[in-house]
């Protein structure tokens, strides 16, 4: 018995002893050397600053109206005269074309009954004055002399005093007058005709139709004169001014035209910021309602280049490539486009990161495209 826990204890001192020596031997044994990870360089685009002199220029887009438009509007009733064109939809009428005749007999018999009892009541006159105002006989003796029912009236004689103003007034004489000149001014609404040359762009009316007082019967344009109404923002309107040249052009049909800055308004719009401009156009293919496009050259911008707009990092800076090494630089941005911006504050020679990169931070290491 005694043997056999000699042998026990004697066993386990021997595995002890070699868990201890074990780590006694590790931690002497030195670790074997860890590879470093390398990571490469990432390839970017860039290019070389060449500072040049920018032309610039504003946007404008809008909708054509037409600058000269009249709604053509009878002021009086009567039948449409058939010895005139119809008001149809495209027909073309010159300047002081006849657009409107009406039947105006029964007003014309009117006037000329009303102008022949004028006559008669002056004639009746024409003794008194003789005895009683002889001063003033002859003026009206020549009045009735050359008085003319089919001519327009011609003014009454002035009286030459007192006296005389009291007797004609007494004999009613001037309402009689004025009766007759209204119906004459009446008469010339009667006949219409176009204060411009244009077409008519609305309007369907027949020679033998009855017009009413106040009837629409169409609308003539000038089809040779528009405005385009465009907005431009406020930080752009400093630069235009009355009689700047706009090159137009239409993404429907070929050609362009050339129009000039009319006038523009003081109102702001207080949601978008921006002001309207009017742009006076004119030519053959242009249409009412048409929408162009076009741009305002407003000068130039020296020392400067035009980059992408997706470039700027911020309002006032960019990446340069520098030793391989991306670097913030602060630059001057001047103008702002949809997808573009013009900047200053670069030297000739310096290379711009060309292109966005995804979690690029300043001082990361790069390797321009094309190096080793």
């Amino acid at each position: 018995m005694i043997l056999r826990k000699l042998s026990i204890v004697l066993g386990i001192l021997i595995i002890v002893g070699a868990v201890f020596a074990n780590k006694r031997l590790s931690s002497k044994k030195e670790p074997p050397p860890r590879k470093q990870r390398i990571v490469p360089a990432k390839q970017v685009s860039s290019q070389k600053v060449n500072n040049e002199s920018i032309g610039t220029s504003i946007p404008i887009y809008g909708r054509l109206a037409a600058y000269q438009k009249l709604d053509i509007v009878s002021e009086v009733n009567g039948r449409l005269l058939s010895d005139v064109r119809p008001i149809k939809q495209g027909n073309y009428y010159k300047k002081g074309d006849v657009l409107i005749r009406l039947d105006n007999r029964e007003n014309q018999a009117n006037i000329l009954a009303q102008k022949s009892a004028l006559l008669n009541q002056i004639s009746q006159i024409l003794v008194d004055l003789k005895l009683d105002y002889p001063e003033s006989y002859q003026q009206w003796k020549d009045y009735v002399d050359v008085f003319d029912i089919k001519q327009s009236l011609r003014p009454l004689p002035q009286p030459v005093n007192d006296r005389e103003r009291f007797f004609i007034a007494s004999k009613n004489f001037s309402n009689t007058f004025y009766n007759i000149e209204a119906q004459e001014i009446r008469m010339d609404k009667y006949t219409f005709r176009a204060p411009f040359s244009g077409i008519i762009t609305q309007g369907n009316v027949n020679p033998g139709a009855f017009i009413v007082g106040g009837q629409k019967l169409g609308t003539l344009v000038n089809n040779y004169s528009y405005e385009l109404e465009a907005t431009v923002n406020m930080r752009d309107l400093a630069a235009i001014n009355t009689g700047d040249v706009v090159l137009l052009e239409s993404e429907d049909i070929g050609g362009t035209w050339e129009g000039k800055v009319k006038r523009v308004s003081e109102s702001i719009d207080p949601n978008t910021q921006s002001v309207k401009v009017f742009i006076n156009v004119g030519g053959k293919g242009l249409k009412e309602g048409m929408y162009l496009r076009g741009k305002i050259d407003v000068g130039s911008i020296q020392e400067a280049i035009e980059i992408p707009r997706k470039l700027l990092v911020t309002d006032t800076s960019i990446y340069i490539v520098k030793d391989s090494i991306l670097s913030l630089k602060t630059i001057e941005v001047t103008k702002l486009t949809e997808n573009t911006a013009i900047i200053k504050g670069l030297e000739d020679g310096e290379e711009i990161l060309n292109e966005t990169i995804v979690g690029a931070f300043d001082g990361m290491k790069v390797k321009k495209i094309g190096d080793e």
